[in-house]
């Protein structure tokens, strides 16, 4: 590459001449990339703070839950308080949008022991569909499968803050028999999930039973908390939110002009 003497001279000589503008010239350049490097580091940093935060769950989940009702409807009050139940999974599947649809209920303040130890976990009763919503890393054995609610099996999958403190001196649980709420389980696998972001409750702290199992040792019947969805790849969450709220308010008799959501 050949270099024009004269011209490097004309510009060294512009440069000295008006230094100061030279000077605020060059800061603004290098305060420009400064800044896009700046953003473009701290937008990255957010992306993967996010992700480790939602580590687990499936990007294209929902979740629906009731809520107190915000208008008068029907001869029932403004404020009434409903239940999700098990009909409303079939409701919400014949929404076409959706992939997956599963239930999920939870308690809190239990206790789970074995032998001399003792750990107060939340307790939860899911269907095998909801790994599809919150992966399960299994550490030890398997998750709750379709056998175990069909029968109503007394099984549990436990979670990793569980494990440690129960069985302190390690090794695999599977096979062996904790005491929750006055009933034994036996356990099938541990998870060490443990994210920031949990649905009733963190994975680590929980003990996860089949759905049926759970209703019937806590009386809950066909009621159901949680109701949790995945859409199928190119549909948004918020596109399909008002079919998924028709459908819930028409079956549970609440007003279709209420601005109360319950679906996330």
């Amino acid at each position: 590459m050949r270099i024009d003497i004269d011209t490097c001279e004309e510009i060294l000589i512009t440069i000295t001449r008006n230094k100061t503008r030279s000077l605020l010239t060059a800061f603004g350049v290098f305060w420009g990339i400064f800044m896009l490097v700046t953003l473009i580091g701290g937008g990255h940093g957010m992306q993967e703070e996010m992700q480790q935060q939602f580590e687990g769950f499936a990007t294209n989940s929902g979740f629906f839950a009731s809520q107190r009702t915000g208008e008068a409807y029907k001869g029932f009050r403004k404020g009434r308080y409903w239940d999700l139940e098990m009909a409303d999974i079939e409701r919400m599947r014949s929404v076409e949008e959706l992939d997956v649809v599963t239930p999920s209920i939870a308690r809190w303040g239990s206790n789970a022991i074995y032998g001399e130890n003792k750990y107060e976990c939340s307790v939860k009763g899911s269907l095998p569909e909801y790994e599809q919503i919150e992966h399960q890393e299994m550490a030890y054995g398997r998750f709750i499968n379709d056998v175990d609610v069909r029968e109503g099996r007394k099984v549990c999958v436990i979670g990793k803050r569980v494990y440690e403190s129960l069985f302190k001196e390690g090794g695999d649980p599977c096979g062996k028999f904790i005491k929750v709420d006055g009933i034994y389980y036996r356990i099938i696998g541990m998870c060490s999930s443990e994210g920031n972001i949990n649905i009733q409750g963190q994975a680590s702290e929980a003990v996860t039973l089949p759905i049926t199992t759970m209703q019937q040792a806590y009386n809950l019947g066909k009621q159901i908390h949680v109701i949790c969805f995945t859409v199928k790849p190119g549909i948004k969450t918020t596109d399909i939110q008002p079919e998924l709220e028709s459908v819930i308010k028409r079956a549970h008799y609440i007003a279709p002009t209420t601005n109360r959501h319950s679906c996330s």
